[in-house]
């Protein structure tokens, strides 16, 4: 679901986008306050695509990290590509490396607890 609104996010053109923002008030202030985070960096990038790397992680538990990480990967890169055809939006590389870095820490929080308790069903194991 969360891959679905990031691809129609990716669609939509720049001004649907604003006035969206402007018109749905808790929308906009939300936006720009994850914006204000990290200025200089477009944290929603890194905060959707965190989500959805772990989302992806929690849903795909026993898939291998390696498969996991190229299929969001290749998810990060289409959308950008697909940015190529919406009015107004402009696809660059800064986007796709942050879109990537938001999966990969997504994954990694969604995985650190089932590292955790397979570590210590180990320990448990040894005792």
């Amino acid at each position: 679901m969360l891959a679905v609104l990031i691809v129609l996010v990716v669609a939509v053109p720049n001004t649907t986008l604003a006035w969206l923002r402007s018109d749905f008030r808790w929308l906009g202030r939300s936006v720009n306050w994850v914006e204000a985070l990290r200025p200089g960096w477009d944290t929603v990038h890194i905060l959707l695509f965190g989500a959805l790397g772990f989302l992806a992680r929690l849903a795909l538990p026993r898939a291998p990290m390696l498969w996991l990480l190229t299929g969001l990967v290749v998810f990060s890169a289409v959308s950008e590509v697909l940015q190529f055809w919406a009015p107004g939006r402009t696809p660059r590389l800064t986007d796709f490396a942050q879109d990537v870095l938001g999966a990969m820490l997504g994954v990694a929080l969604a995985a650190l607890p089932q590292a955790l308790l397979k570590q210590r069903a180990m320990k448990k194991g040894t005792k």
